[in-house]
């Protein structure tokens, strides 16, 4: 137990420390918090590691191969996603629920899996990984929810 709490004291303080030092901790780390990185993806949209649309080799062959290529209009994906809704915290029955995804979320979202159903092959997935930053405490916190699929 002390060896981790030496440890706990040691990243503390280099974090502390490194704007002091002019040197950063974390610079060039790649993190990602959804799964490795596929090397046979292909990257129809990425924004830093936690954030994407990829066609990835299909993980479940045993359901069978894809339907893809297909073409799908963008709007009736846009009307699909925009359907998506959930329920938060409130324990209240008459709220109403709340979209998962806003409207510029929606607008890409439809892009890129029309996009990805149309290109891909009937071996490939589209996987997402999409953030959601909703503000808190009268915007002086801000809260990251990611949705992936």
């Amino acid at each position: 137990m002390k060896h981790i709490q030496k440890w706990l004291v040691i990243f503390g303080l280099a974090l502390c420390c490194q704007q002091a030092l002019a040197f950063s901790l974390f610079d060039g780390v790649d993190f990602n918090l959804f799964g490795s990185d596929e090397d046979d993806a292909v990257v129809l949209w990425q924004s830093g590691p936690n954030q994407y649309f990829k066609l990835a080799p299909q993980d479940d062959k045993s359901i069978g191969e894809n339907d893809h290529p297909v073409d799908v209009n963008e709007s009736v994906i846009e009307l699909g996603l925009g359907l998506i809704r959930f329920k938060g915290r409130d324990t209240d029955p008459f709220k109403s629920l709340k979209p998962v995804f806003d409207d510029k979320q929606i607008n890409s979202m439809a892009m890129y899996i029309a996009q990805g159903l149309k290109n891909a092959t009937a071996k490939q997935d589209i996987i997402f990984v999409m953030e959601k930053a909703q503000q808190k405490l009268l915007g002086l916190k801000t809260d990251s929810y990611f949705v992936a699929g």
